[in-house]
């Protein structure tokens, strides 16, 4: 019996003279999950579009189901039993969860929307995946995870047949994950294909029977998972064998540049916290522990009204963020689209935006060659990949998307960074080029702090761990107590 869902063969697809996809091949099966992995830009998106019908491949043909298909639209691919759930959710957060699963085809009688028949319907699809939420709540009520869940019901209402995940768990905590995980099965156990795509190794092993690997726009191998380690698929996804993923850490702590004293809000309760010239300080903590909010405090993003900052010995008084920066506190962004980059402006803007004195003439007006070479200085730096400095951001691996954001912190000259989940939807050659920029800062004798959901990442590059719990500072961890059962030990400590 052929339990192939879906079959690609020989995808072409070229834009303005490059090749992004070259003769790649892929088979999805039935009640499977096919891992599609690779570094960013080895073409996995334009692999989704073409399977989608986003794109119209130069070359190549699909059949699904051992029917060859030739979608001209998204429409068609949808039709016949694709569906897609984009990294960045397609949901109207203003309405219902029945309103946004019917999105389009609201169930009528007469012309009339019924709301009864709509709120039944989506309980169905809701109640095929284990899910149970009221129909009539609003998207913006719903954490990123039930949203997730809501875009699964919404294609599993279309009648979709082979689900494609673009980096389902990017934004999720690990229990918000596993409830992911345990969705896919109910949903493989229905017969679904799913192609899920992840730049999170350990994941494959958990929820995927067979991998894809692609890199440059080519095909380099594919199997069952139980047949490799991760060490193996990384290595084929780079192109060579991979060292140690974190850089060795030659801390020299040095004296404390920032000293928080009983730093309180309404959501922060009396921390007190030492920041070191020299050291990678981790800050963990679960989903809604505050980490994120703590740190947008101390740079002038958020409010406090009890406590004190002192910088370089001295007390810090009316916290403004423009004013953090011009003292050498920088706080990168965990949403370098919305809250990081500047999409409508090109990547030598977006390098010296921060700072744009720096690149000022003696007549104090802004110089293209000052800009010109402190983008090219930044981009040997960090190893940003883009064609041209009039590049838009959005025309970047997301790996360089988070180096260009980084080039645009550094290019402050910060003397404490703070980086909020710097690696995320980042893949796993990038990431290494990402630690060893973090721990080369460090090395010069600067602060860094690394806030991050992701235990390895947190473990594997600081050399403390401040652990908060719900607005609360519970511990500091240091190098030789770092581990997952500590942390965790930590993290979810009740009052």
């Amino acid at each position: 019996m052929n339990n192939v869902a879906l079959e690609a063969n020989n995808m072409k697809m070229i834009f303005d003279g490059v090749v992004a996809l070259n003769k790649v091949n892929i088979k999805i099966y039935k009640g499977e999950a096919m891992a599609l992995v690779g570094e960013n830009g080895a073409g996995k998106s334009t692999l989704i579009k073409c399977i989608s019908g986003i794109n119209k491949p130069n070359e190549g043909k699909i059949k699904m189901f051992g029917k060859k298909q030739n979608f001209s639209n998204v429409h068609e691919a949808i039709t016949s039993g694709i569906g897609v759930v984009h990294q960045e959710l397609k949901l109207c957060e203003n309405m219902s969860i029945a309103e946004n699963i019917f999105l389009g085809r609201w169930k009528k009688t007469r012309k009339i929307i019924n709301y009864k028949k709509m709120y039944q319907e989506s309980k169905k699809y809701l109640k095929m995946i284990g899910i149970n939420l009221d129909p009539k709540l609003k998207v913006s009520e719903l954490s990123i995870a039930k949203q997730q869940m809501v875009e699964i019901a919404k294609v599993l209402s279309l009648g979709a047949k082979i689900i494609i995940l673009d980096e389902p768990t990017d934004t999720l905590s690990n229990i918000e994950a596993n409830q992911l995980f345990k969705v896919l099965e109910k949903l493989k156990k229905k017969k679904i294909a799913i192609l899920y795509v992840t730049h999170r190794m350990k994941e494959i092993k958990k929820i995927c029977e067979r991998y894809t690997i692609l890199k440059d726009g080519l095909f380099i191998k594919s199997g069952f998972v139980k047949d490799i380690s991760i060490n193996k698929i990384i290595e084929n996804m780079i192109g060579r064998k991979i060292e140690e993923q974190f850089p060795k850490q030659k801390f020299k702590k040095d004296k404390c540049v920032m000293e928080i004293k009983n730093l309180s809000s309404e959501i922060l309760f009396n921390v007190n916290l030492k920041i070191y010239n020299g050291e990678i300080l981790g800050i963990a903590g679960l989903v809604g522990s505050k980490r994120t909010e703590f740190a947008k405090t101390i740079v002038g993003l958020m409010n406090y009204n009890f406590g004190k900052i002192f910088y370089k010995n001295k007390i810090l008084k009316k916290i403004k963020t423009k004013k953090m920066i011009e003292n050498g506190i920088y706080y990168v962004t965990e949403n370098r689209k919305k809250d990081g980059l500047f999409l409508n402006l090109d990547v030598s803007h977006n390098v010296i935006i921060s700072n744009i004195n720096k690149v000022l003439n003696k007549m104090k007006i802004i110089s293209t060659k000052k800009i010109k070479n402190s983008t090219h200085l930044a981009r040997k730096k960090l190893n940003i990949k883009f064609n041209n400095i009039d590049d838009k951001p959005l025309s970047l691996s997301g790996g360089n998307q988070q180096k260009l954001l980084l080039a645009k912190a550094l290019f402050t000259n910060p003397q404490i960074l703070i980086l909020d989940e710097p690696t995320r939807g980042v893949d796993v050659g990038s990431r290494k080029e990402i630690y060893n920029i973090i721990n080369d800062f460090a090395t010069q004798g600067k602060a860094v702090v690394v806030i991050s959901s992701e235990l390895p990442e947190i473990i594997g590059i600081s050399n403390r761990v401040a652990v908060f719990n719900n607005g609360y500072l519970r511990g500091i961890l240091n190098k030789k107590e770092i581990s997952e059962k500590e942390i965790m030990n930590l993290a979810i400590l009740e009052n």
